[in-house]
């Protein structure tokens, strides 16, 4: 389902012109659901990692330059959670970095404590610090695998209306209803058509959530509990 067929059902579902539910407004509205779909599909995956099909180049591996005597960096911008990290401290011999929480480490940490075949880091909100310390630069030194975010919609995208969203197509059409559930319940007010939609949304966000969780099948089995509505 592209953009255009996404904008046909918003309007087929809510009744609203695009006058009415301006273009600018189901652009951001569309966005939303296309960001919120995504959690839901990062906190159901089993070991196959998601990544958006729009993005056209190989899966996420973020390369940094380490720094002599810094132990801090930034954190790719479009990083959603980081998978992997891998690091050389002389650009020849690689080794995982292993995390650890420093508000949990009951002494002053020293780069004695470490060593460079088994280093550690900790995540920070946008930023890790690395044990031990760099000595000398060393050119992409530092190498991040992450899940990065949906690659959302512009208004020129939406002009073409080529584009479709970057989840397996079974479940494009969570988007419009989404989006339109969200009209009729807070625009129209029309509590019972809206409570028709959010069944159906809750229905397909099962099926999603049990379609990303049983991906990879060959593979370990991983018991999960099932959220289950009785309201």
């Amino acid at each position: 389902m592209n953009i255009a067929q996404i904008d046909t059902d918003i309007t087929f579902n809510t009744g609203a012109s695009i006058s009415e539910f301006t273009a600018a407004d189901r652009l951001i509205k569309i966005n939303n659901v296309i960001d919120d779909l995504h959690i839901q599909i990062l906190q159901s995956q089993d070991g196959a990692d998601f990544d958006d099909k729009n993005y056209t180049d190989s899966f996420p591996v973020e390369t940094t330059d380490l720094v002599a005597d810094q132990a801090d960096y930034a954190m790719p911008a479009e990083m959603v959670k980081e998978k992997r990290l891998k690091i050389s401290y002389d650009g020849t011999n690689w080794y995982k970095l292993t995390p650890f929480d420093i508000n949990k480490v009951g002494v002053a940490l020293k780069n004695d404590y470490f060593s460079v075949q088994a280093p550690y880091y900790d995540l920070h909100d946008n930023s890790i610090e690395i044990y031990p310390t760099p000595t000398e630069n060393v050119t992409a030194g530092l190498q991040i695998w992450i899940s990065r975010q949906m690659a959302l919609y512009t208004s020129a995208e939406v002009t073409t209306g080529t584009k479709s969203p970057g989840f397996d197509r079974q479940f494009h059409k969570l988007v419009p209803l989404k989006v339109s559930w969200e009209w009729i319940f807070f625009k129209v007010k029309d509590y019972a058509k809206a409570d028709r939609l959010k069944l159906e949304i809750e229905k397909l966000e099962l099926k999603l959530k049990q379609h990303y969780s049983d991906k990879q099948r060959d593979g370990n089995i991983n018991a999960r509990a099932e959220y289950v509505n009785y309201e």
